[in-house]
């Protein structure tokens, strides 16, 4: 069997490796437009390598659900056997899975060796403009005129999605499927910052982080989203993990209208912050909110209620404060742009794809990855979703390969 496979990430790594465990004859090329193996996957995890998340969980993925059994068979453990087996030492810490080296660069390198002592081949510098099937056979048609006429019996779409395009992903394998007549889900930045409307004051809080519960509100007051986690101020928007979800969750949902809350302080009610400020306003004065923010928060927070200097704080301001705090609210704006995005939200549709990620009209071509309309939270959900789609598309190449 002759497997040509598009795009050196993390799923075109990984289906190869899976591929060549279960077919030990098949011969594998990995092709990829950039001149290093899997650049997206040096940024991961902040250069740590985020690789799985303990507490994998179809909710946490947009059409999660029509791959519940995936998850179901693929957990944690399972996913985590593997890297065992290959010789890729797992930690943990909470639910995110890292290598031991905490160096996504060390877990390139390890995933492009073993590709090479396995007898994969990996092409760089060749990128794939178009592609074509004739009889069972496909043909790439690319660059690299050495592989003119080459004929491959399955091909692996594994090119990632349009996030950080200045790493390789721009979306180009998902526009040459797309006119094969795929539907291709418009993609959209995902993990992202979020820009808000209420930029006024945000200077004073500029760079600072502050943990949060952090709310998503339609234009009803309907709660739809919540989550605790640390909150990232910016000049014209927030950002962390926390709002890294939130904006998933509203691309994914296509809410152009919405409102971020921030609890502050959610270990409290508002009546219990209140009565601690008036104790502490009776003891310390105006000096009280030094005991409770940092200085920029104290400028963001006066600013928001129009009082002109903390030396003006009045016993009649503290209700304000108190819930204030307690429900810092934003509009959402937009997202910040692809290449401050994690993921992308988007990709060819589920609907094109058999269970295994074959398709449905050209027997013999798999989508893999990020390229699928599937994509997760923060924590090593993506990551783990490339293993899992690999896992799909090794399983059913060994069943092709006993026909």
């Amino acid at each position: 069997m002759k497997i040509a496979i598009v795009g050196s990430g993390p799923s075109g790594l990984y289906t190869a490796l899976l591929t060549k465990e279960n077919i030990p004859d098949a011969d594998i090329y990995i092709f990829d437009k950039e001149a290093k193996v899997g650049r997206k996957m040096y940024a991961t995890g902040n250069g740590k390598c985020n690789i799985l998340n303990k507490n994998l969980n179809k909710k946490s993925f947009k059409n999660g659900e029509n791959f519940s059994k995936a998850f179901e068979v693929y957990d944690f453990e399972k996913l985590k056997s593997i890297f065992d087996r290959w010789g890729l030492e797992i930690c943990c810490i909470d639910d995110y899975a890292y290598p031991m080296s905490f160096s996504a660069s060390s877990v390139v390198k390890f995933l492009t060796q073993k590709c090479q002592n396995n007898g994969i081949k990996i092409i760089l510098n060749t990128t794939m403009f178009e592609y074509a099937k004739k009889g069972n056979k496909y043909y790439l048609n690319t660059n690299n005129t050495k592989f003119d006429g080459f004929d491959f019996d399955i091909l692996v779409m594994a090119g990632g999605g349009k996030s950080q395009s200045k790493l390789g992903s721009d979306g180009s394998i998902a526009h040459i499927l797309s006119l094969h007549g795929y539907q291709l889900n418009e993609f959209k930045p995902g993990l992202a910052p979020i820009k808000v409307k209420e930029i006024e004051g945000l200077s004073h809080v500029n760079g600072l982080r502050h943990k949060a519960e952090v709310s998503i509100y339609d234009k009803s007051n309907t709660l739809l989203f919540s989550e605790k986690g640390e909150v990232l101020f910016k000049n014209d928007g927030i950002s962390g993990i926390v709002i890294f979800n939130c904006e998933s969750f509203i691309v994914r949902n296509n809410l152009s209208a919405c409102e971020i809350r921030l609890d502050l302080f959610p270990d409290f009610s508002v009546d219990e912050i209140l009565d601690r400020f008036k104790d502490s306003f009776s003891k310390n004065g105006f000096l009280f909110l030094n005991g409770w923010l940092e200085q920029g928060f104290i400028d963001y927070i006066l600013k928001r209620l129009r009082i002109k200097s903390q030396q003006q704080i009045a016993i009649t301001n503290l209700k304000d404060m108190s819930e204030l705090l307690k429900s810092l609210s934003f509009t959402y704006k937009e997202s910040y742009g692809f290449d401050q995005s994690q993921v992308s939200v988007g990709g060819i549709d589920i609907d094109c794809l058999s269970p295994s990620l074959e398709s449905i009209k050209e027997p013999g071509l798999f989508v893999a990855g990020e390229l699928v309309d599937v994509d997760g939270f923060c924590g090593g959900n993506n990551l783990s979703w490339c293993l899992i789609s690999s896992l799909l598309i090794s399983k059913k190449l060994k069943e092709i390969s006993h026909r």
